[in-house]
């Protein structure tokens, strides 16, 4: 369906863009994110310098995903930390704010980095999607907790809050 849109459509549009944007979703979604980092990479060079900073943070939290599936953990956490400090907002929606959480807890473990932020991010997705009706998102967060939360490895005493 997207591929058809996307056929119609003057490339390189506002619309393409918000299409190419959506069907990588779908392919990370998939698990294809090879294709999913290449539509993005199409559409980061498309955004002009006026683009806002909600904006950004889509394809940001998306292509951090789509790296993180391929395994390229550095660049995953600098785009879902840019994208983080985008949708703290206040007037943000909370549940895209939980997914860029839970995409930067889940690189912030895979690179080795800081583990007590990784959880307290998890935690905080957690909380958002159990708020905001998520459930299939919120058990994909629990399923990753009951992993990584163990006491195998982490002492839950050194978790603090973070943004």
């Amino acid at each position: 369906m997207y591929d058809r849109a996307l056929e119609m459509l003057v490339p390189n549009s506002d619309l393409s863009d918000e299409t190419l944007a959506d069907r990588s979703e779908v392919l990370v979604e998939l698990g294809r994110f090879q294709e999913a980092r290449s539509d993005l990479t199409k559409v980061m060079k498309t955004l002009g310098p006026g683009v806002s900073d909600w904006m950004l943070s889509y394809p940001l939290t998306c292509l951090g995903k789509a790296e993180l599936g391929m395994g390229d953990v550095e660049a995953a956490v600098s785009d879902l930390e840019h994208a983080l400090q985008i949708r703290l907002d206040p007037d943000f929606d909370p549940a895209m704010l939980a997914e860029t959480r839970f995409g930067l807890a889940r690189a912030l473990w895979e690179s080795g980095g800081d583990r007590a932020r990784s959880i307290s991010l998890a935690r905080m997705a957690r909380e958002a999607f159990g708020s905001n009706n998520r459930p299939r998102k919120l058990s994909a967060v629990d399923a990753w907790l009951a992993v990584h939360a163990s006491g195998k490895h982490l002492a839950f005493s050194t978790l603090t809050q973070v943004r």
